[in-house]
């Protein structure tokens, strides 16, 4: 009987000690666990920390273009809205008006070579075109000049339309219509001359 008591508390002080480690085990292991979240916290408030920093507070945002660009001032004002908003460093503010001016020319571009294609389709014209193609280029322009005003030109050249070959056949309908710059009419027994603009406008003074 002493034997199997001896060995029941050898068995119950064995069970403690795996209890106290297993215990230590534990705590230590919780200890390991809270200290990982504290550092990943204190990573995170140091990132948070390194954006703020990067993140400029006051920045005067003045754009460089290109010879021949004008500002649009609205525009200039909305990008300059919106790399503040954003933080954006001088620097990265002006990469952003520089695609802009990219843009914008690569527009123009294209719309000068569709200017540049109707100039061609105009030579092309089996109408006004070839050979007599000054010839009718010329009495197009007569007819632009007496009935279009300045104003007309200058909108056709700035906008390029003054290529297009439905504006050209226009003018040169016209042009060729009143090429003897006066109409005869009749008006009973006499006759009377009225020039091409009052016959073809009548109501205009």
């Amino acid at each position: 009987m002493a034997t199997e008591d001896t060995a029941t508390v050898q068995g119950d002080t064995n069970a403690d000690a795996n209890a106290e480690v297993t215990t230590v085990q534990t705590t230590e292991a919780q200890a390991d666990t809270s200290n990982a979240t504290t550092d990943t916290q204190t990573d995170d408030s140091k990132s948070e920390d390194s954006t703020v920093e990067t993140q400029p507070v006051d920045v005067d945002y003045d754009f460089t273009l290109p010879d021949g660009f004008t500002a649009n001032e609205e525009l200039t004002g909305d990008l300059k809205a919106l790399a503040k908003e954003n933080g954006l460093s001088k620097e990265a503010a002006q990469k952003f008006a520089d695609l802009g001016v990219k843009m914008q020319q690569q527009q123009a571009d294209q719309w000068q070579a569709q200017v540049d294609q109707w100039a061609e389709d105009v030579k092309a014209d089996k109408e006004i075109g070839g050979e007599k193609f000054e010839q009718n280029l010329s009495l197009a322009k007569q007819a632009l000049d007496k009935f279009g005003g300045q104003d007309l030109k200058d909108l056709l050249q700035s906008t390029g339309f003054g290529n297009h070959p439905a504006i050209v056949k226009a003018f040169y309908n016209i042009g060729k219509s009143v090429s003897n710059d006066v109409l005869v009419v009749s008006n009973g027994s006499s006759k009377e001359t009225k020039d091409a603009a009052s016959v073809m406008f009548p109501n205009m003074k």
